[in-house]
C-alpha cells in the first residue's frame, strides 16, 4: 500500500512501491486520501480526479505485470491509511517523507505528523522515503 498526496515525497514514494511491487510480484494499491483542508474536497469529481493523478503516476508497464488498484478515500489521511492497510491485509505501507531541515531534535517533537500517525498504529511495517539528494524543490 503505497500513501500518496501528490507531494513531490509521495510521488517518489510511490515510484519505490511500484518497483518494489515489480520485483517482489506483488500488486500494488496506490491510496489518495481527500482531506477537508485538501483542494480536491469541495470538488464534485474530487476523488475521480484523484484517482486520474494517481493513474498518471505509475509507469502503464505496471498494468502488463500486475495491475495496480487505485484507491481514494475520505476523511483523516492517518486514519484512512491505517484502516486501508488492515482491510486490504498489506504486507507494507510506504509513504514520502519530508526532510526536516534543523536540529534533528525538531523531528522528534513532530508526533501529529500523518507519518508518525501511521507509524504508531500501522498492522505492517511502514517505510518512509526521502527525495533522492539534489531533488529537493527550490
Amino acid at each position: 500500500l503505497c500513501a500518496v498526496n501528490f507531494s513531490p515525497e509521495s510521488n517518489e514514494a510511490l515510484q519505490y512501491a511500484n518497483s518494489l511491487a515489480e520485483e517482489y510480484h506483488a500488486r500494488l494499491t496506490a491510496l489518495a486520501v481527500v482531506t477537508s483542508s485538501s483542494q480536491m474536497a469541495g470538488d464534485a469529481n474530487g476523488s475521480a480526479h484523484a484517482r486520474q493523478k494517481l493513474r498518471d503516476l505509475v509507469p502503464l508497464a505496471s498494468e502488463f505485470w500486475a495491475p495496480p488498484n487505485y484507491l481514494v478515500e475520505r476523511g483523516d489521511a492517518a486514519e484512512r491509511i491505517v484502516e486501508t492497510a488492515k482491510f486490504r491485509g498489506a504486507s507494507l505501507i510506504v509513504m514520502g517523507a519530508k526532510t526536516v531541515r534543523g536540529p534533528a531534535s525538531v523531528a522528534a517533537h513532530m508526533p501529529s505528523s500523518t507519518i508518525h500517525k501511521v507509524l504508531a498504529h500501522a498492522p505492517c511495517p511502514v517505510l518512509a522515503v526521502h527525495r533522492a539528494a539534489g531533488l529537493e524543490a527550490t
